[in-house]
């Protein structure tokens, strides 16, 4: 992690919980987006966070933005989202801190990975009876934030002009069946 990054997530996570003398903070890259940088943030206390760092110069309120939607979201007690730790901004440096959950959903999106890694993983953290569904709506979010990204035409417009294999095209459709299995909840 950029002595910067680690300088002013030091800054944002002293104002919100006790943090451990610097040293004992631990910053692990991760994935997480094509416009930030994030990374996991490990403590001797046993506080995991996940931290998304990006340049309000060219993304202006998008953390505060994002943070008032898993808000909403968090408020219809629909689906697991992340608690806040922490969104604020230092200089032109936006952070987010959100609480870290491990789970395996996330690797479905965008291609997910070759069916042996999910054998391998179910063989040794078996899948609840309904994981699939879980799956679906826990990938909501990162969905409806890249369709709000990327893209801005309202939904009947897009699909008209979005050629077929295209970004739009498969995540419009993919959401669609994510609406419908949250309507048989």
């Amino acid at each position: 992690m950029p002595k910067d990054i680690e300088r002013i997530l030091l800054n944002v996570l002293s104002s919100v919980t006790a943090l451990p003398p610097p040293g004992l903070l631990t910053c692990l890259p991760v994935g997480g987006g094509s416009i930030n940088h994030t990374y996991q943030v490990l403590t001797n206390f046993n506080n995991r966070w996940f931290c998304k760092f990006n340049d309000s110069r060219h993304f202006p309120d998008l953390f505060a933005k994002e943070n008032s939607g898993l808000a909403l979201l968090r408020d219809q007690q629909l689906i697991r989202v992340p608690a806040t730790v922490a969104c604020s901004q230092i200089d032109d440096t936006q952070v987010l801190v959100l609480e870290w959950i491990d789970q395996a959903p996330r690797t479905t999106l965008f291609g997910g990975f070759d069916p042996a890694f999910y054998d391998a993983y179910n063989h040794h953290y078996p899948f609840p009876s309904n994981h699939r569904q879980q799956w679906e709506i826990a990938n909501l979010y990162p969905l409806l934030i890249h369709l709000n990204l990327f893209g801005s035409r309202p939904s009947s417009e897009l699909l008209r002009h979005t050629p077929p294999g295209s970004y739009p095209s498969p995540a419009l459709g993919y959401l669609r069946n994510i609406l419908h299995t949250i309507q048989q909840f």
